[in-house]
């Protein structure tokens, strides 16, 4: 099954791609203000090799992004209806769509952190002081 993980990095500017597991397809959107983005967080994403998928958004506007989004969660699910999406996003305008496309069979369902979208995965131990 694929799984795809698309990330608001307007709404949720911290992400650790280091942390994504293997074989997620990582759509990134990024909105028209965000101009630059840490040298740390460009390795990870070359790490991801063709996993990464950027998309800038050349628009502002009240939930420019957010369309954006749910246009290629739709373009995702129409190319694999079986595909596991989760959106990556402190915005709770998302769950209405959620909800709908949970009520026709459709795996999809928004998280605020990377940890609730991958929560089989181990986590990480802090080192013991």
């Amino acid at each position: 099954m694929q799984q795809i993980l698309l990330v608001d990095f307007e709404n949720v500017p911290k992400v650790d791609l280091a942390a994504v597991p293997a074989g997620v397809v990582v759509p990134f959107f990024f909105g028209a203000a965000q101009k630059s983005v840490p040298t740390d967080f460009l390795r990870a994403a070359l790490k991801l090799g063709e996993r990464f998928v950027p998309i800038d958004i050349a628009g502002a506007g009240r939930n420019a992004l957010d369309f954006h989004i749910a246009f290629y969660l739709g373009e995702y699910l129409t190319r694999n209806p079986a595909a596991h999406c989760v959106i990556l996003s402190r915005d709770k305008g998302f769950d209405p769509l959620v909800k709908h496309l949970f009520a026709r069979d459709y795996s999809v369902r928004r998280v605020a952190t990377l940890e609730e979208a991958f929560p089989a995965l181990p986590r990480r131990q802090l080192p013991v002081a």
